[in-house]
Order: structure tokens, then sequence, then C-alpha cells
């Protein structure tokens, strides 16, 4: 594939990018982003050293979660918008704008999903360890795994009575569907043979591991205009899981020790 790649010139590509921008701001607000949400932490004073602690670990924890969400929105709109560009493109520039532009695009959005939901995992796990640690006797540091996983955020967090929305967002965040209708692409990118995005088959052959035969198929290349529903449901995933991970946080809040209101928010 590499050596049948065509060049175009800088003209053309600063055409085909002008089509893209001009397609861009034609979509409008697709896929909202979010708000950045630590208000509540800035409404009050800390003198418990703790306290103060676990307030600059969630602002930095909500400002990574807020950006990393927003970037798969702004991806999101791009990779529309180049579906518009392809509708009208040739075959050469198409080829040419997923080398330059939409792959990179297409391969870090399928990653979000899971990149975003083990952000909220860790975090979670985390601001709930040091919750517990003010509210129950002899609660140990060794509780905390220092690679929580989703087990880790239901055994830590699972006391509060905002983890049930929360656990319930969650599952529907690089849920199922979207690993089996993206066949899997961020494993496999990172760890195989992901399949191609927009041109090229992939040859893949499995072995079954119960037995000695193979699956073997020439697999077809994932289309951005079949991978933008897929993505756009991941979005709504992540912004609703970010809702109720604020609510988890803010419910969390009131049981830190030593709060007191700023006179200036009163």
């Amino acid at each position: 594939m590499t050596s049948s790649r065509v060049t175009l010139g800088d003209h053309t590509l600063i055409a085909l990018y002008t089509k893209f921008q001009e397609a861009r701001r034609s979509l409008r607000e697709l896929y909202p982003g979010l708000r950045h949400d630590d208000s509540f932490l800035e409404s009050r004073s800390y003198d418990h050293p703790a306290s103060m602690m676990i307030m600059l670990m969630a602002q930095e924890h909500i400002l990574t979660a807020t950006n990393t969400i927003n970037r798969l929105s702004y991806d999101l709109h791009s990779l529309t918008a180049w579906s518009k560009v392809f509708q009208s493109a040739t075959e050469d520039e198409r080829m040419q704008a997923l080398y330059e532009f939409v792959t990179p695009i297409a391969a870090h959005s399928l990653s979000m999903p899971y990149s975003i939901k083990q952000i909220l995992v860790k975090s979670v796990s985390q601001l709930s360890h040091q919750t517990n640690r003010f509210c129950i006797n002899d609660w140990s540091e060794r509780l905390l795994n220092e690679k929580p996983n989703f087990k880790d955020a239901k055994r830590l967090a699972g006391r509060y009575h905002s983890w049930p929305a929360l656990c319930a967002a969650l599952s529907l965040l690089n849920s199922e569907n979207f690993t089996n209708a993206s066949d899997d692409y961020r494993n496999e990118f990172n760890h195989g043979f992901p399949r191609r995005i927009e041109l090229g088959y992939t040859t893949i052959i499995r072995r079954d591991p119960k037995s000695a035969s193979y699956e073997w198929r020439d697999a077809p290349p994932l289309s951005i205009s079949d991978l933008i529903p897929l993505l756009a449901a991941e979005h709504e995933a992540a912004c609703d899981s970010y809702q109720a991970y604020i609510g988890l946080i803010k419910e969390q809040h009131e049981l830190w020790p030593g709060l007191l209101c700023n006179k200036e928010n009163e």
C-alpha cells in the first residue's frame, strides 16, 4: 500500500483542507463539549492538610477527564467533516487525505472510549480511597491497588449513593457493541494487527485455542461513515459518565474534614 501512495501538490492539499474546514463549520455543534465542572471545590476553604491534598487531586482529575472527553468531541467533528469531503473527493485525494489527516484522528478516536473509561475508573478509585480514609476506622492504604480496575472502583465507591448511577453509565462506555463493531481496533492497534481504515483489505488468521482449527478471512477496511455513529454513541456515554462521576465527587466532597465556606461565595 505504501508503494502506491499518491503525493499531491501543496495547492491541492490546501484546497482539500479548506473543504474540510468549510464542512466542519457547517456541522455546528453535533457533539457538544463539556463544561469544566469543579467550581464546587473552589466554594470551600480547606484547613485540613488531607482535605487540601484530595481537593488538588480531584481538580487535576476533573480537568484531565474534561479535556479528554472534549478532545473526543473535537476529533469526532473532524471525522464527520472529512466524511462529507470524501463524498466528492477523487480517489487520489481520498488516499492522500487518509495519510495526511484522517487516519491519525480515526486511530486516536477509536482508542478514546477505553482511555476515558480508564481515567474515570482510576480517579473514582483514588478519590474514593482517600475519602474512605476519613469515614472508615482503620482504613488501610493497602486497599488501593497501584493500577485499579473497574472491580476496584466498585469495591471502593460502592458505599456511596451516587455509585449506582455512575456504574450504570460506565457500563455503556467502551461497550461490547463498540468493541465488536470496530473489531477491537484499540487492542489490536496496540497489541496486534488492526484492520485498515478506509483502504485495503486485511488478511486475518485466528487460531481456535480449544482446537487445532483456524479462521481465515479477508476483512474489509473500517469505513469512516460506519465508525462515526459508533463513536457518537461512545461520546454520549462518556458525557453521561462524566456527569455521574461529578455527582460522586460532590457527594464525597461533603465528607472531607475541615471544610469552611468561603465568605465571598456565601
